[in-house]
């Protein structure tokens, strides 16, 4: 029997159990596992940046109060390109702990605007204003190492070596270039997604 011919609900029935039988749900269901996938791998990044800052904090506060108490696995933090930095003074544990929190920082400004995108798409309402928000920010986020990396080793060589993990002399981070441009780029994306769909709504 032809399925345009029955009323609405015998067509919802019959679609329903074609989808059950046949597995037309299959990829969506797939696809809907990897968000949720993906969600929570962000989430466990969130947690384990959370735990460095809190490491971080403790052992500046260690580093203060009682440094005798300070770990042994930590007397010297090596850096790239031949610079070290021995943790064994206060200037040198000082700046041990505020790279982790930096560190930590910067992870966390990209981790969770990402995870507040992920949520929306769980959601089914990505083009929402705070995701063009996020996506700036984590564009914002690569850009300020872009330009950390290109003004630093002029204010200060050694400064930032120790502090970015530079080479003493300027230099263009083409990836973090590249992840700065396709966050500004999305974000224009979802911007013109929410604007179609709030002129869809206001159609309807």
């Amino acid at each position: 029997m032809n399925n345009d011919k029955l009323p609405l609900t015998s067509r919802l029935t019959n679609l329903s159990i074609n989808d059950m039988m046949y597995g037309r749900h299959g990829m969506a269901g797939a696809k809907i596992t990897g968000v949720y996938v993906l969600w929570a791998l962000l989430l466990a990044g969130i947690g384990v940046t959370a735990l460095v800052m809190l490491g971080a904090v403790a052992l500046g506060v260690i580093a203060i109060a009682a440094p005798q108490y300070w770990p042994q696995g930590l007397q010297t933090d090596t850096v790239l390109r031949g610079f070290s930095l021995p943790t064994a003074t206060g200037y040198g544990r000082a700046v041990y702990c505020s790279k982790l929190l930096l560190q930590g920082l910067m992870v966390g400004l990209v981790l969770v605007p990402l995870a507040g995108i992920v949520r929306t798409v769980i959601t089914h309402a990505p083009f929402v204003h705070a995701n063009v928000a996020r996506l700036r920010i984590i564009a914002g986020v690569f850009a300020l190492v872009v330009v950390t990396r290109l003004i630093g080793p002029l204010l200060s060589p050694v400064g930032s070596t120790i502090w970015l993990q530079t080479a003493p002399s300027p230099q263009v981070d083409f990836y973090a270039l590249s992840v700065a441009l396709l966050g500004l780029t999305l974000a224009e994306v979802f911007r013109e997604g929410l604007r179609l769909r709030i002129d869809a709504e206001g159609t309807i």
